[in-house]
């Protein structure tokens, strides 16, 4: 079991697409170079985040099953930071014109006993 809980926190405004909607995918692993194998790739996390709001929002993801599931229980929090700043990474698909948007993530070690990464898109 890892020693500390790991979420992401995810921070999104629609209107930086012009208000369309869009989802954001989240990868442990290098993104897909298709957008329409996202939704089937094996190292996709979680489903999709949907640009639903009319303001900025924050959701929260759990990691800790997805790390331990790749990377096995025993990851030290150092180890944790280092994994998920080289293999945590995210795309941007508008849901109407495909077009795709791709990046990786940096990671922010919190005081708290869980720790969090925090992406802007």
């Amino acid at each position: 079991m890892l020693l500390s809980d790991w979420e992401l926190e995810i921070k999104y405004n629609p209107q930086e697409l012009l208000g369309d909607q869009y989802q954001i995918y989240f990868f442990l692993g290098p993104v897909p170079p298709s957008a329409a194998a996202w939704r089937d790739s094996p190292l996709r996390l979680f489903e999709p985040v949907w640009s639903q709001a009319n303001e900025t929002t924050t959701e929260f993801r759990d990691l800790n099953g997805y790390l331990e599931a790749r990377y096995g229980p025993n990851l030290k929090d150092d180890d944790v930071i280092l994994t998920l700043t080289k293999d945590l990474h995210w795309g941007v698909k508008k849901v109407k014109s495909h077009r795709v948007m791709t990046s990786g993530i940096s990671s922010q070690r919190s005081s708290t006993s869980t720790r969090r990464l925090k992406t802007r898109s």
